[in-house]
Order: C-alpha cells, then sequence, then structure tokens
C-alpha cells in the first residue's frame, strides 16, 4: 500500500513539473525606426525630407513607402560659382536728362555769363580785368510772332568756319590778369537742338569760334566745351548750352 502511495506522489509531481516547463521565446527582430518619417508618409513626403544637389531640377521618385526611390535631376548646371566670379552686366547707357525752364534764350544767355565768371575766380586768384560780350539771334523784345532771322543771321557766329542753324546765343569773358600780359577767355553759346557738331569733337580736340557782328569781330583760338546744360524751353523743345574755354581772344581782321 505505501508502494503504491508513493508511486502516486512521484506521478503527481512529475506531472505538475511537466506542466509547469516554458518553452524559451524566439529572438526578435531589433527595432529599425526610419529617419524623421511617420509610417503615414508616402514616398514623397520621405524623398523631399532628403539631402541633394543644390540645382534647379525635380524629383524622380517612385516605390511603395518605406521601399522608396529618390532621384534628383538638374535642369541647369550646379551653382558652383561666387558671385566675385560672375562676369558682371555692363549698365545699359543713358542719355542726358533734359530739364524744363522758363527762361527766354536772353535770361540764359545773362546767367550764362554769371556762372562762367563765377567759375573762373573759383579756379583763379589774383586781380583781372574783365571784358563781357554778348550776341543775340534775334531782338531782345521781339516776340515769336515777330521772328526775322535776317536782323542777326546764324552766320554771324561760327565754329570752324561753320554756321549752326540752330544757334540762339552767345558770349564770352575775356579774362585780363593786371600783371602781365596773359589772357583766358570763357564763353558760351546757346542752340535749340539735342545735338550740334560740338558734340563730334572729342574731349581733346580744339575749334576756333568767329564773331563777325561789327560791335564784337572777334576771334576765339583753341577752344574746348567743358561742360554742357539740358534744358526743356516752354514749347517743350530741346535747348542746349555749351560752355567752353579758349586760349586766347584777338580782333577779327
Amino acid at each position: 500500500m505505501r508502494v503504491i502511495v508513493l508511486v502516486f506522489v512521484v506521478s503527481i509531481m512529475l506531472l505538475y513539473g511537466c506542466g509547469s516547463r516554458q518553452e524559451p521565446s524566439a529572438p526578435q527582430p531589433p527595432n529599425v525606426s526610419l529617419p524623421n518619417v511617420s509610417v503615414n508618409k508616402n514616398c514623397t513626403d520621405y524623398c523631399i525630407t532628403l539631402p541633394h544637389t543644390a540645382c534647379v531640377g525635380d524629383w524622380n521618385i517612385s516605390g511603395v513607402y518605406p521601399n522608396c526611390s529618390c532621384g534628383y535631376v538638374c535642369r541647369t548646371e550646379p551653382e558652383n560659382r561666387t558671385n566675385e566670379s560672375l562676369p558682371l552686366k555692363p549698365p545699359a547707357p543713358q542719355g542726358p536728362v533734359f530739364i524744363p525752364t522758363n527762361k527766354t534764350a536772353n535770361q540764359m544767355l545773362s546767367d550764362g555769363l554769371e556762372k562762367l565768371k563765377s567759375e573762373f575766380y573759383s579756379n583763379n586768384d589774383g586781380a583781372f580785368r574783365e571784358k563781357a560780350y554778348s550776341w543775340m539771334r534775334l531782338p531782345v523784345n521781339a516776340s515769336s510772332d515777330e521772328i526775322t532771322f535776317d536782323v542777326a543771321p546764324a552766320s554771324d557766329v561760327t565754329f570752324d568756319d561753320e554756321a549752326i542753324t540752330g544757334i540762339l546765343a552767345s558770349g564770352f569773358v575775356v579774362f585780363e590778369r593786371t600783371e602781365e600780359e596773359s589772357v583766358d577767355v570763357y564763353g558760351l553759346a546757346i542752340f535749340k537742338a539735342n545735338r550740334t557738331i560740338l558734340d563730334d569733337y572729342a574731349a581733346e580736340d580744339t575749334f576756333d569760334v568767329f564773331y563777325f557782328p561789327p560791335p564784337i569781330r572777334k576771334e576765339l583760338w583753341d577752344c574746348q566745351v567743358y561742360s554742357r546744360d539740358y534744358n526743356l524751353d516752354k514749347q517743350n523743345e530741346a535747348v542746349m548750352t555749351y560752355f567752353f574755354r579758349c586760349e586766347d581772344a584777338v580782333d577779327a581782321e
């Protein structure tokens, strides 16, 4: 009887031990996470976050997330050059700006002569004797309805023996040094034009100016234009004033 009971107890213990044993669990694969991409995103959302060549182009994307193929195709050359290496585009040439004025030709001549004197004395020291000469194409009190060019023809003043049809007025100032026999001559000429033959002279070229009216009868030698004024008169027509320097002024023969 003891033997039977012992065998029964041993059987129960073996049965309980077998029931409590657990099979070892299979190894789990490591967790792999895609960088900064939600599992809900598609390949387009994923690819556009990746670095690519610095150029203007388009993405070439295919596949199903996470098995995406991300390609980038340039349409132009990469911008590898610095700003210093890029060729500079020259600025477009711009012409002169014509400024409207209400002044008459006579007023412009008077103001121009004063401007000549101011510019001369700002560049020269000492004592000088000065004498100014002026010439008008028309009488000062003539109205536009009374224009008669024969009163003072353009040929009264010539530049290298050339008369300029659009001339309105001209004048010059002779500055003589009191201590020595040297002179400086500053002059101006006003034209109703937006360009004259005086613009054909280069900066180093010179020309002579002849004044034939009896009150003047002078010749200015070796003159050079150093400045210009651009204006529009009351009729909105271009008026140009040339300022020039000359080496000498002598009586015409």
